[in-house]
């Protein structure tokens, strides 16, 4: 993920999305053009501190795509210690930025559910009601009403994980929207200029064929006028020959 960006840049971008949650999960409340404006003068800053230097599409894909690699780790991670009951595993390592990012955007979240998050990154603040109970106090209700309420306690989390992880979904995809229309403006923008230079180089071409058609024409003309002149020098060098002819008859039939 480097070559995108430079150290600089990505301390630069973290400090921006930490001031600024809401774009980091890519879920914007409020004024569009505000949140442009902070792009606008994010980028500027980014820019100053390059290369690279992009604009501000090229830096919300560097955005997206940093959260997707950090996703993936994560994923890997998660996926690896299930298939080993938490065992020793092929672990990828998050830095601590891209940690940071995982928790700013609540990536542990939405890889790996309520379980283990406390593992990579994320600790975990539930605590199980049921275990502050002290021992030796006697239950006030009945055994199935608390073997109901220890269901229930169990699901809640569960369903409020799921919860949160639809809202994330949810942002992820709006991000992607935007940059798509982002990129789809762009492409517009990029098939009106072509459509203009085509139609310059269909203009030029049509000058040039008319240049040839007129080039062709004074050719034509010059090679005729260079025909009527041949053939005028023709006829005169003729008619000198004639007179010579004319002049030698004359002195013959003189006495």
């Amino acid at each position: 993920m480097g070559k995108h960006k430079n150290a600089t840049q990505e301390a630069i971008l973290l400090q921006f999305m930490e001031k600024h949650s809401n774009i980091a999960r890519g879920f914007v409340k409020g004024d569009k053009i505000k949140v442009d404006a902070l792009w606008r003068d994010l980028v500027a800053d980014l820019n100053k501190n390059g290369p690279p230097q992009k604009d501000v599409s090229g830096w919300k894909k560097v955005w997206m795509d940093w959260k997707a690699f950090i996703r993936k780790k994560v994923a890997h991670n998660t996926s690896e210690a299930r298939a080993t009951g938490g065992g020793p595993f092929n672990k990828h390592v998050l830095t601590p930025t891209e940690d940071a990012i995982a928790q700013l955007c609540g990536i542990y979240t939405v890889v790996e559910g309520v379980p283990n998050t406390q593992s990579f990154g994320v600790p975990s603040e539930r605590k199980d009601s049921a275990s502050d109970t002290p021992d030796d106090e006697e239950p006030l209700h009945s055994t199935s009403n608390v073997a109901a309420a220890g269901r229930s306690r169990r699901r809640e989390p569960a369903v409020a994980d799921c919860m949160t992880n639809i809202s994330e979904q949810t942002n992820a995809m709006k991000a992607v929207v935007d940059g798509l229309k982002e990129i789809l403006e762009e492409t517009k923008n990029k098939n009106t200029n072509l459509f203009t230079l085509c139609e310059a180089v269909k203009e030029l071409t049509v000058t040039l064929k008319e240049g040839n058609i007129e080039s062709m024409r004074h050719h034509y003309q010059m090679e005729k006028l260079r025909q009527e002149d041949n053939e005028l020098k023709l006829k005169e060098i003729e008619i000198a020959e004639f007179k010579v002819f004319a002049e030698q008859n004359y002195c013959n039939k003189q006495p």
